[in-house]
This record gives C-alpha cells, structure tokens and sequence, in this order.
C-alpha cells in the first residue's frame, strides 16, 4: 500500500469559514490547494529556466559552469529581461518603481 505523502511544513493552516460546505460560487481553500499552487509556479520557472538555458547552451562540461550559467540567468532574467506585462521593462526596474511609489505614498511628513 503507498505512502501518504507528509504534509509541508511551511504552509499556513488551511482558512477556516464558520461555513465549511463547498458551495458553486465559492470553493473552500484548503493547504493541499495551496501547496498544488506553489508547485505549479515553481515547475514553471523549472521549466523555463531548462528551456532557456541549460538545453539551449548544453551540453555542459562541468558542474562549476552550470552554475556560473546560472548566475547570469537569474541576472538577466531579473535585471536586463523585458517584460511587456510590467510595461516593457525589466522586473528589477519595475519593483524599485513600485517601492518608490509605495515609500513616498505611506510617507507623512512631520506635525510642526
């Protein structure tokens, strides 16, 4: 008989709702639900990063190289990569625009 699989630890509890029955219009979220959904993204990433790097350069002749190939990916992708959703620039650069943003909305300057 298999295994169940052990229950991840860093998840939060599952939500609570005085109203536990699935309904049509709203399902009941639940850690499992929760872990599906990480999962996912991260065999996304996975999956691009396999794409475009390590099959598209390979094959590799040293562990060491796959690394450093790596670095520069991650670089890349976060620093110098286009992105059309965010405004044709690159998420580093949209991130500082939405921490400026968000700095100078929740700054309140002194009562004198």
């Amino acid at each position: 008989m298999p295994q169940a699989l052990p229950r991840p630890r860093a998840l939060p509890p599952a939500p609570t709702h005085p109203d536990h029955r699935r309904t049509a219009s709203l399902g009941r979220i639940d850690a499992l639900d929760i872990y599906r959904s990480f999962n996912a993204l991260i065999e996304s990433a996975i999956g691009l990063y396999k794409t475009e790097l390590i099959g598209r350069h390979g094959p590799w002749p040293a562990a060491l190289d796959v690394e450093l190939a790596t670095l520069e990916y991650i670089n890349w992708f976060n620093h110098k990569r286009i992105h059309t959703a965010i405004g044709d620039r690159p998420p580093a650069e949209h991130e500082a625009a939405h921490c400026n943003a968000h700095n100078d909305l929740n700054h309140t300057p002194a009562i004198q």
